[in-house]
Protein backbone atom coordinates (compact mmCIF):
# COMPACT_ATOMS: atom_id res chain seq x y z
CA UNK A 1 0.00 0.00 0.00
CA UNK A 2 1.26 3.73 -0.94
CA UNK A 3 1.78 5.95 1.63
CA UNK A 4 0.19 9.69 0.98
CA UNK A 5 3.22 11.11 -0.60
CA UNK A 6 3.78 8.08 -2.72
CA UNK A 7 0.39 7.98 -4.14
CA UNK A 8 1.24 12.09 -4.67
CA UNK A 9 4.28 11.24 -6.69
CA UNK A 10 2.28 8.66 -8.77
CA UNK A 11 -0.76 10.57 -9.43
CA UNK A 12 1.78 13.49 -10.76
CA UNK A 13 3.22 11.01 -12.85
CA UNK A 14 -0.22 9.49 -14.73
CA UNK A 15 -2.05 12.88 -14.82
CA UNK A 16 0.68 15.32 -16.02
CA UNK A 17 3.87 13.87 -17.30
CA UNK A 18 7.07 16.37 -17.12
CA UNK A 19 8.99 16.34 -20.33
CA UNK A 20 12.47 15.56 -17.98
CA UNK A 21 11.63 13.03 -16.38
CA UNK A 22 11.36 11.15 -19.40
CA UNK A 23 14.87 12.87 -20.14
CA UNK A 24 15.93 11.48 -16.87
CA UNK A 25 14.81 7.91 -18.17
CA UNK A 26 16.58 8.54 -21.32
CA UNK A 27 19.72 9.69 -19.35
CA UNK A 28 19.80 6.30 -17.32
CA UNK A 29 19.07 4.02 -20.23
CA UNK A 30 21.91 5.71 -21.95
CA UNK A 31 24.08 5.64 -18.40
CA UNK A 32 23.50 1.41 -18.40
CA UNK A 33 24.30 0.78 -22.09
CA UNK A 34 27.51 2.65 -21.37
CA UNK A 35 27.82 0.47 -17.98
CA UNK A 36 27.56 -2.64 -20.24
CA UNK A 37 29.51 -1.48 -22.45
CA UNK A 38 32.75 -0.62 -20.59
CA UNK A 39 32.07 -3.81 -18.65
CA UNK A 40 32.05 -5.83 -22.05
CA UNK A 41 35.51 -4.00 -22.91
CA UNK A 42 37.27 -4.64 -19.29
CA UNK A 43 36.54 -8.05 -20.01
CA UNK A 44 38.00 -7.84 -23.55
CA UNK A 45 41.15 -5.94 -21.74
CA UNK A 46 41.64 -8.70 -19.27
CA UNK A 47 41.37 -11.24 -21.51
CA UNK A 48 43.91 -10.03 -23.91
CA UNK A 49 46.28 -9.27 -20.78
CA UNK A 50 46.54 -12.54 -20.27
CA UNK A 51 46.92 -13.92 -23.40
CA UNK A 52 49.95 -11.59 -23.87
CA UNK A 53 51.25 -13.30 -20.40
CA UNK A 54 50.96 -16.29 -21.76
CA UNK A 55 52.63 -15.47 -25.26
CA UNK A 56 55.71 -14.37 -23.21
CA UNK A 57 55.56 -17.18 -21.26
CA UNK A 58 55.75 -19.11 -24.06
CA UNK A 59 58.27 -16.91 -25.54
CA UNK A 60 60.48 -17.66 -22.51
CA UNK A 61 60.19 -20.94 -22.60
CA UNK A 62 60.73 -21.12 -26.32
CA UNK A 63 64.13 -19.33 -25.83
CA UNK A 64 65.02 -21.70 -23.38
CA UNK A 65 64.29 -24.63 -25.50
CA UNK A 66 66.36 -23.05 -28.50
CA UNK A 67 69.34 -22.24 -26.03
CA UNK A 68 69.05 -26.11 -24.81
CA UNK A 69 69.04 -27.43 -28.57
CA UNK A 70 72.02 -24.91 -29.18
CA UNK A 71 74.10 -26.34 -26.67
CA UNK A 72 73.25 -29.90 -27.22
CA UNK A 73 73.78 -29.50 -31.40
CA UNK A 74 77.53 -27.61 -29.77
CA UNK A 75 77.64 -30.20 -27.57
CA UNK A 76 77.36 -32.60 -30.58
CA UNK A 77 79.45 -31.05 -33.19
CA UNK A 78 81.84 -31.41 -30.62
CA UNK A 79 81.88 -34.98 -30.20
CA UNK A 80 81.85 -35.29 -34.18
CA UNK A 81 84.72 -32.70 -34.41
CA UNK A 82 87.29 -35.39 -32.18
CA UNK A 83 87.55 -33.02 -29.25
CA UNK A 84 85.97 -35.32 -26.82
CA UNK A 85 89.08 -38.24 -26.65
CA UNK A 86 88.20 -41.55 -28.53
CA UNK A 87 88.41 -43.72 -25.26
CA UNK A 88 85.31 -41.93 -23.91
CA UNK A 89 82.31 -43.46 -25.29
CA UNK A 90 80.01 -43.61 -22.51
CA UNK A 91 80.23 -39.66 -22.63
CA UNK A 92 79.87 -39.54 -26.28
CA UNK A 93 76.63 -41.49 -25.71
CA UNK A 94 75.09 -39.66 -23.52
CA UNK A 95 75.92 -36.22 -25.30
CA UNK A 96 74.00 -38.19 -28.39
CA UNK A 97 71.43 -39.54 -25.97
CA UNK A 98 70.83 -35.75 -25.00
CA UNK A 99 70.61 -34.23 -28.46
CA UNK A 100 68.14 -37.08 -29.54
CA UNK A 101 65.84 -36.41 -26.86
CA UNK A 102 65.59 -32.85 -27.04
CA UNK A 103 65.20 -33.17 -30.73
Amino acid sequence: MLNQDQYELLQSFVTMPDPSYAEMFALQAEIEDLTDQLEVKTAEFESLQNDLKDSESEKDDQAGRINELECALADALAIISGDVIPSDFAETDKEFARLYKIL
